[in-house]
């Protein structure tokens, strides 16, 4: 299948699930917006980088939070894993 004729079908499910009406657009899936130009090549490793050093950074910051609700589970509630 074609890219284009796969990329009209997802607008046409998207209409279908969110009850979208035929004459409102998705924006930047259609047209490109010359406001917010894409990045240029050479700012796309560094782009890349923080964003994979932020999800560590997140995964290292929520992980005591994740297991204090499983101490809070087992403690409070009796949940076990099974």
């Amino acid at each position: 299948m074609a890219a284009g004729h796969r990329q009209h079908r997802d607008l046409a499910v998207h209409r279908l699930v969110h009850r979208q009406p035929p004459g409102v657009f998705l924006g930047r899936q259609l047209f490109a917006d010359p406001a917010n130009p894409p990045a240029p090549v050479e700012a796309i490793p560094a782009i890349a980088i923080t964003g994979y050093a932020l999800k560590f950074v997140i995964a290292i910051a929520i992980t005591p939070l994740i297991y204090l609700g499983r101490y809070l589970m087992r403690r409070c509630f009796g949940l076990v894993p099974a």
